[in-house]
């Protein structure tokens, strides 16, 4: 069934749920976890999982990133990453190699175009019964919590929902043309003047039968929430990131931009950005000087020079 024709086969789909399954090939896991969801979801739920928050990202050449963003995610609660790697050609695997060996990252090799979906649904089966809450976010997204000290202390106030969106805070260039060895959370400190209507998902994984690249998809209408409780999906206004948000390093510097369009998109029909600064201009935002990631960048730091 091509994507054309599911797109119009969905527009017959009585539920959410079952539009995202036609939408995804995904309507025989569907129906399969309509039982699940029946059967066993309350005794797996109930259980006491090894972990309390997972992250899952698919990767492409990100060496140059991954430990800030993983030694970030750590100080915010993250107990453990799987990271499909699509194709690096870069020095990834070698970087991760001490993560791997501590038990901290669990690292698959996944090659192909438009794999993030496929990635997601393969990394939900896996960790059902593995963590109490996974993320889905990119290399270039920090969850931030800003209610509590921590992630997981933010989720429990959200026990009883099959997801919780943040919204995005869209981050600029700073007016820097090129790369330098700094942290990102240390050389972009402007961002737009308020959230971005654009979520990414932390999900209860025993609640969804298969995940899309911004939310989860649930049986029936189910939705995770935003912060205040309101159902959503992929966007939401009005935008509200008063005690979660994930701030997002989109293009960072030009010369970054040009290297991330190289790289391609992973999940997109068209896997090339524009070659043109269209695309870069109107992500670039950098109205609002912020400092809330400031506390992290030395204790980064120290973690990266140990």
């Amino acid at each position: 069934m091509n994507d054309r024709f599911r797109r119009f086969l969905r527009l017959f789909a009585p539920t959410n749920g079952l539009r995202d399954a036609i939408l995804l090939d995904h309507v025989r896991d569907y129906f399969a976890f309509k039982r699940y969801y029946k059967t066993r979801f309350a005794t797996d739920n109930a259980r006491v999982f090894p972990h309390r928050l997972v992250v899952v990202a698919i990767i492409k050449n990100e060496g140059r990133y991954l430990q800030e963003w993983l030694e970030y995610h750590k100080l915010v609660g993250v107990e453990a990453f799987y990271l499909y790697d699509n194709d690096s050609t870069d020095h990834t695997q070698a970087l991760l190699a001490p993560y791997i060996a501590q038990g901290e990252v669990v690292y698959t090799a996944w090659t192909g175009q438009r794999q993030q979906n496929n990635v997601y649904h393969d990394a939900l089966l896996k960790l059902r019964l593995v963590s109490r809450w996974v993320a889905y976010i990119d290399a270039d997204e920090f969850i931030v919590p800003i209610a509590k000290p921590t992630v997981p202390e933010i989720l429990e106030d959200y026990q009883n929902e099959v997801g919780l969106s943040m919204h995005w805070m869209m981050y600029g260039d700073n007016g820097h043309t090129t790369s330098s060895d700094d942290l990102v959370i240390e050389r972009f400190t402007a961002h737009a003047p308020a959230p971005d209507i654009w979520m990414k998902s932390i999900i209860n994984p025993r609640a969804a039968f298969t995940m899309e690249a911004h939310h989860g998809c649930f049986i029936g209408n189910r939705s995770a929430v935003n912060e205040n409780g309101k159902k959503v999906r992929s966007r939401s206004f009005p935008p509200v990131a008063d005690k979660i948000r994930l701030n997002h390093y989109w293009g960072k510097t030009w010369e970054e931009y040009l290297e991330k369009r190289a790289k391609g998109t992973v999940g997109a029909r068209n896997p090339l950005l524009p070659s043109d600064r269209s695309m870069f201009d109107e992500r670039n935002r950098n109205e609002v000087q912020d400092d809330i990631m400031k506390p992290y960048v030395s204790l980064i730091k120290a973690k990266i020079g140990k």
